[in-house]
């Protein structure tokens, strides 16, 4: 795996060197290089990894951590790291794998002095439809150490300005991982929705506290309650968006640049200040819900709501 990540990283490089040319050709990957790159899940073809006309394709990495899944896309430009959740044939639901992916870029990025901001975006129509249900009844995350806890413990301690662009469905996790940003913005298609109850688990990510103290518990109940949606002018009205763009992406990207642009310890300070209040309450609230949603997750009542999603979603 290693030797495989090694030959990307030297051809990316060598790609950038033609990059105004607008030269590079995909053969120069290597049919079996590019055939393994496929066989551990990459879904770019060799033409979309590099494009003249495509600077986020251009520089884009494709997250071979964690089980090699080809679908987080990474691509840092002026500081601002992008990660792309890019499983649109079944509309971003996420796997372990990605989790995994996913955390790892977090926790590298905050370490990382030259990225100064991180935007989450997502190929397709949609956001993510959150939990791919039967990558979670095949291989529940019942752990401390299970790539869903990984990715949730980076989400609240990731100490830069995490941006997201939304678009379509955010469903589940991809709508409370929304209350761990600093900036969403959202497109006039984007619908949220927490539908936990309904499939017999419990609100996850610290939601059960974050988002009750964002819109009320009144509200919130309700909600967590009847899984019901709601749409992008009233994720504005809650606190949950920030804006609302046909563009969600360029918008989030404009915000997330001019960021970029400020002194990186002042933006880190003030983001530990804004957050301090309720860290602590969070990171507890949230050990509680992961305990409580591992033991539901493997319910008789569960099982049942999964299979009757799985019927609906069949027909």
């Amino acid at each position: 795996m290693k030797k495989l990540l090694i030959s990307f990283a030297l051809m990316l490089t060598l790609c950038r060197s033609h990059a105004d040319e607008g030269m590079w050709l995909p053969m120069l990957l290597g049919q079996q290089v590019y055939n393994d790159m496929v066989k551990h899940g990459l879904k770019l073809k060799p033409e979309q990894l590099y494009s003249m006309n495509k600077a986020s394709i251009k520089d884009a990495i494709v997250i071979f951590g964690g089980g090699c899944t080809g679908e987080i896309v990474s691509n840092q430009v002026n500081g601002v790291l992008t990660l792309t959740f890019n499983r649109p044939e079944k509309m971003n639901a996420l796997t372990r794998s990605m989790y995994s992916g996913l955390a790892t870029e977090l926790n590298e990025a905050a370490g990382d002095f030259g990225v100064r901001a991180v935007v989450l975006a997502a190929a397709g129509d949609h956001f993510t439809a959150g939990n791919d249900i039967m990558d979670f009844m095949n291989n529940p995350p019942t752990s401390d150490d299970s790539e869903v806890a990984q990715f949730l413990a980076s989400l609240l301690n990731f100490p830069k300005p995490l941006l997201a662009a939304v678009n379509g469905n955010a469903v589940g996790v991809g709508t409370t991982m929304l209350l761990h940003c600093d900036v969403v913005i959202a497109g006039p298609s984007a619908k949220f929705s927490m539908p936990f109850a309904s499939l017999g688990l419990v609100p996850e990510a610290g939601s059960s506290f974050l988002f009750p103290q964002l819109v009320g518990y009144q509200r919130a109940a309700r909600i967590f309650m009847t899984g019901e949606s709601f749409d992008a002018d009233s994720a504005i009205e809650m606190g949950l968006v920030t804006a609302k763009d046909s563009d969600p992406l360029a918008h989030a990207m404009k915000i997330a640049e001019h960021i970029a642009e400020q002194p990186p310890q002042a933006i880190i300070n003030t983001k530990a200040l804004l957050k301090a209040k309720n860290h602590d309450a969070v990171a507890a609230v949230m050990k509680a819900e992961f305990e409580i949603f591992a033991m539901a997750l493997q319910s008789e009542e569960a099982m049942e709501a999964f299979m009757k999603f799985m019927s609906k979603k069949g027909k």
